[in-house]
């Protein structure tokens, strides 16, 4: 089509006749492969990350900051599945907020996902190098302050989980259903192993004692009303990124029907894990030494880098047969949601270079309809997002901790433009065909979006987290930097999102 400037901000440039052929996916990932991609890429948090604000809150203040992220996720869960039925575009949150506030709100939440999952892959490279490393006993070989045999580990990963996705994305996200599954078991494994072995003691659960710095600190919240809110953010580490599967939407068989059921099948198993690990895994006679002085229980379990294989070789053993097999499967399960986030980082390059956000080229497909080039750029990006992590100085620095929290950063952010999108959408597009319907509707996406936003509003009491939001909002201006000079001159009218978002509009302006 011939050029058409807009009256406001962006430009449609001209495209090949072929061009939309070039870039076409293939639809074949049914109910369980969808189910699998969410718990999968989610399910790694339950395994670690939620259990330091216990430190914060205490039990009960982690407990109620779960029921409150778990409502969020809840309303969350039935918008995007509302939207994703009514809108099946790969790049989820991306699509809907593009209809609803224009491309710079479209651009912005794209960018946002491709900082969640680029991040979740890259710290996970870390994890994944320094797990298999130990498991194994692999010999070190240090380039300064990174061990070439975890570098060598961060690419063997990548290389393996894109090659998968680039052959078929159907096999790749079936072996993310069995990875998850065993990820699954591994919980269920913990739980029942504490449970018969007669090991859970409830006053494990309460072994934080109050903070004497703070005012309000009680034995029911340690850390007072501020501690209950600095939990909230380790609470989102429970369901982080189960905002991926919309993603999915162009390759479902039947995005309208398999892909809601999927994701409200998925958020309901990953609530009812999130409790039995939240009261289990805190509720055993763990001991572990800080500074001179034993911690039990929660208190011992809230300063654990590995809080699940504690908890199974406290139950099991730290040693014999049964501790190796558990071990082995402890190491395949840290694969967990690996395929996934790979697709996930893979669809929404591809839908925004498909757009034109981004360069066009990343979003040619195979002829087995994959998008090749944009999962080999996710994988480059995620690899030098994990040298950054640890040149920073890793887990042990406040950088590197800043640089992993950007996932949640990102994630929030995209929270509040999906549930500001789905409220506008109800208003402006009534008429608009929803196969699905959300359950809570307009006002359960309210309430869900004021909890995002305390939710943003909590990062803001953590060290970490505010160097998190620093480092996005600079993220951020890099990236409407890019689209101002770069992005907004060569959108694509063809592209999904665009023809929809333009529907009933006058074809020379465009929502803002």
């Amino acid at each position: 089509m011939a050029a058409r400037k807009l009256k406001k901000f962006v430009r449609y440039g001209s495209v090949s006749a072929d061009y939309m052929q070039k870039r076409q996916l293939r639809q074949g990932l049914g109910f369980w492969l969808l189910w699998g991609c969410g718990v999968g890429i989610v399910i790694d948090g339950i395994f670690a990350g939620w259990n330091e604000g216990l430190a914060y809150g205490g039990f009960w203040g982690m407990a109620i900051a779960t029921a409150l992220v778990a409502g969020m996720y809840m309303a969350i869960t039935f918008s995007m599945a509302e939207l994703a039925a009514a809108l099946p575009h790969a790049g989820g949150f991306y699509a809907f907020t593009r209809t609803a506030f224009g491309p710079v709100g479209g651009f912005l939440c794209g960018i946002a996902e491709i900082f969640e999952y680029v991040v979740i892959n890259g710290w996970g490279l870390f994890y994944v190098g320094k797990f298999v490393h130990d498991v194994v006993g692999l010999p070190s070989l240090m380039l300064g302050p990174i061990d070439g045999t975890d570098v060598l580990l961060w690419i063997i990963s990548t290389t393996v989980f894109t090659a998968l996705i680039i052959y078929s994305t159907e096999l790749s996200l079936q072996i993310n259903l069995w990875i998850a599954l065993i990820g699954v078991f591994m919980i269920l494994l913990l739980v029942g192993g504490v449970l018969f072995t007669g090991k859970f003691d409830p006053q494990m659960l309460f072994t934080i004692a109050p903070n004497p710095e703070v005012s309000d600190a009680s034995g029911f919240l340690p850390g007072g009303a501020l501690g209950l809110l600095r939990a909230i953010p380790f609470a989102i580490w429970f369901y982080l990124a189960i905002e991926a599967m919309p993603i999915a939407a162009e390759e479902a068989k039947d995005a309208q029907r398999d892909l809601p059921k999927a994701m409200v099948a998925a958020m309901l198993t990953l609530v009812v894990l999130s409790v039995l690990v939240l009261v289990v895994n805190p509720g055993i006679a763990l001991q572990v030494e800080e500074n001179g002085k034993i911690l039990q229980g929660a208190a011992a379990l809230a300063i654990s880098s590995e809080p699940m294989k504690q908890g199974l070789d406290f139950v099991f053993g730290g040693e014999g047969f049964l501790h190796r097999v558990i071990e082995w499967a402890n190491a395949i399960a840290t694969f967990t949601g690996a395929p996934a986030v790979v697709f996930a980082y893979s669809r929404v390059f591809f839908a925004l270079s498909r757009a034109g956000y981004l360069p066009q080229w990343i979003s040619v497909t195979t002829e087995r309809g994959i998008p090749a080039r944009a999962a080999i750029v996710g994988g480059v990006l995620s690899v030098l997002v994990t040298f950054v992590f640890v040149a920073a100085g890793g887990e042990e620095s406040a950088i590197g901790n800043g640089l992993v929290t950007i996932s949640v950063i990102g994630a929030l952010i995209t929270y509040i433009l999906l549930l500001a999108s789905y409220i506008k959408l109800r208003v402006d597009r009534a008429g608009m065909p929803r196969p699905y319907r959300s359950p809570v509707g307009v006002l359960g996406a309210f309430l869900g979006l004021v909890l995002a936003t305390i939710a943003f509003i909590a990062c803001f009491t953590l060290e970490t987290y505010r160097l998190a939001v620093y480092g996005t909002v600079i993220l951020f201006i890099l990236a409407t930097v890019y689209f101002w000079f770069v992005g907004r001159q060569q959108l694509v009218a063809e592209a999904p999102e665009e023809q929809l978002a333009g529907a009933g509009v006058d074809d020379t302006t465009v929502a803002l």
